[in-house]
């Protein structure tokens, strides 16, 4: 079951959302959380969690900010574990060899509101990134994401409560 992480989070606040993510997933059955519990150690372990920066050659325009989960691992198949038992939408990508790698290495990349779902599954169960896990919680509510900014776009002090974000999330690392 994943808790679904709507696309309007003025209607549904994030702690919300990790109390019924937890309700229902201690309502699945105990091969479920240790499923979920395996993946949050894997996440805490070999993952990152940041908010990612886009920028674009054009001055005119706003960069893009999205919260990210990314797990780098040498084994393919225990990247399509936690790819499916996440459930969410992601991909893996192969990482370019290097010539002081031992073995090909791959990438799980889980982006935006996918990334949010991915978390809110996994957070009750992280030990050392449940600060970033929270940060990002706090940002997908304080920033408006995944909220239609409308004709007059998103206002001033949006843009740097993100900025802000995303360079705390960088210095947490």
């Amino acid at each position: 079951m994943i808790a679904p992480v709507p696309s309007n989070t003025k209607k549904s606040h994030p702690n919300i959302l990790m109390r019924r993510a937890m309700d229902e997933a201690l309502s699945d059955p105990p091969d479920r959380l240790a499923d979920l519990a395996w993946a949050a150690g894997f996440v805490d372990g070999e993952g990152c969690i940041s908010i990612v920066k886009q920028t674009f050659k054009d001055p005119k325009r706003r960069p893009i900010y999205r919260v990210r989960v990314q797990v780098a691992q040498s084994d393919l198949g225990v990247l399509k574990k936690l790819q499916n038992i996440l459930g969410v939408q992601s991909s893996i990508a192969e990482i370019k060899w290097r010539s002081d790698q031992n073995d090909w290495a791959y990438s799980l990349i889980i982006d935006g509101r996918h990334a949010m779902g991915a978390l809110l599954l996994i957070e009750p169960f992280l030990r050392r990134k449940k600060h970033q896990a929270r940060a990002c919680f706090d940002f997908w509510e304080q920033c408006q994401m995944g909220v239609h900014p409308g004709p007059r776009g998103i206002p001033e002090d949006i843009w740097k409560t993100r900025e802000d974000y995303f360079k705390r999330l960088k210095r947490m690392k």
